[in-house]
């Protein structure tokens, strides 16, 4: 981390007119592109009152439109009580984003659902 608590990362960067120059490190205060997106857009229960929706991750572009290949999701506690539903989509996720980032640390819930083509639940 640097002085102002950023995060630095190192990019490589290529001379894009010479294909035979080698890449150049490049330091910077910026992340690479989130390989996935979720939204939680529902809750139930105690939740019910919550204000919605939440992003994550945290550093994620929130006017991402969701499109077709988004997954749906809903969170649930031991007993079976739902407490968040949401869409999840990208290239690069497990599914457990959602419950480990939000669902989790804000409610308690500890099993996360997808939808299948069916209507049906399944846990992961």
């Amino acid at each position: 981390m640097n002085k102002d608590n950023k995060i630095c990362t190192r990019a490589l960067r290529m001379n894009t007119d010479d294909t035979s120059s080698p890449p150049q490190i490049v330091e910077g205060d910026y992340l690479p592109p989130n390989t996935y997106h979720w939204m939680v857009d529902r809750a139930y229960g105690a939740c019910a009152d919550e204000k919605l929706p939440v992003h994550g991750p945290s550093d994620c572009d929130v006017d991402e439109a969701f499109g077709p290949t988004a997954e749906r999701f809903i969170m649930k506690d031991d007993d079976g009580n739902i407490y968040y539903g949401g869409l999840i989509q990208g290239t690069d996720y497990q599914g457990f984003e959602p419950l480990d980032d939000f669902g989790t640390p804000n409610a308690g819930a500890t099993e996360i659902h997808y939808i299948n083509a069916d209507g049906s639940w399944e846990q992961l």
